[in-house]
């Protein structure tokens, strides 16, 4: 959420150092999506910074979008696990999310959820410090229950 959940560029460089910053985007597929949302695929995008310095801990900040939903959501992920180029994170998130107040997109209501969700990343370190991110987190949100997410993009470090 991401998923985002979504996360890339968590992977050391020849030098045993992790990035201080990534950006990664994609795609979230959630076959238990409630009707109200509109679509069962969401786009996402994550921003990361490094907490302090080549921890492998991370701070992230993540937006789903569906066209009848928006969730922001921030939390942490930790480096668990890293082999060749592959690397493997844990996280968790909160935040809330609310539906998009329009006509056109079928909803009137501007009330908030709070949403939370916690899963795993696993990323492959492509040439260039770009990352294919392939996700898995359960989410819960206030008043519709907690279900599994899928995700896949692709990221930056910097």
């Amino acid at each position: 959420m991401l998923l985002l959940t979504a996360a890339a560029s968590f992977g050391q460089t020849a030098a045993n150092t992790y990035p201080d910053a990534f950006l990664s985007m994609g795609l979230s597929y959630d076959r238990y999506a409630p009707e109200a949302q509109g679509s069962k695929v969401a786009g996402w995008i994550s921003l990361g910074a490094s907490v302090g310095t080549n921890s492998g801990t991370y701070s992230l900040s993540t937006v789903d979008v569906t066209y009848k939903y928006t969730a922001i959501r921030t939390g942490v992920a930790k480096v668990v696990n890293q082999t060749s180029d592959w690397v493997l994170l844990a996280y968790a998130d909160g935040g809330v999310a609310a539906p998009v107040s329009s006509s056109a997109a079928g909803t009137t209501s501007t009330s908030l959820l709070g949403t939370f969700s916690a899963g795993g990343i696993l990323l492959y370190k492509m040439p260039n410090n770009y990352y294919a991110v392939f996700a898995m987190r359960f989410m819960n949100v206030a008043t519709v229950g907690t279900y599994p997410i899928g995700e896949v993009g692709f990221g930056k470090a910097f």
